[in-house]
């Protein structure tokens, strides 16, 4: 990975969109398969959901859609380990 492609994922990171979703949504939820952090396996759950009406874990902002939101979450926390 390049210097720029490092601190764009950095500035990312910190940028206030996503600082808003990480204090509006805990890790915990964003951990679709329980399993104390959110890796490529919750994204692989959100994936096999995306786009469908459901009440399922894969659906973090709870409307009862698994949509782009539930992404921005699911993305905003990956690779965090959950209390």
């Amino acid at each position: 990975m390049n210097a720029q492609s490092e601190f764009t994922l950095d500035a990312a990171a910190n940028s206030p969109v996503v600082q808003d979703i990480i204090a509006m949504y805990p890790c915990s939820a964003a951990d679709i398969n329980e399993d104390g952090a959110v890796t490529v396996m919750d994204l692989t759950e959100y994936l096999a959901y995306f786009n469908a009406p459901c009440d399922c874990r894969a659906d973090i902002d709870g409307n009862g859609f698994v949509g782009a939101m539930d992404k921005l979450i699911l993305v905003a926390h990956y690779g965090s380990v959950c209390d």
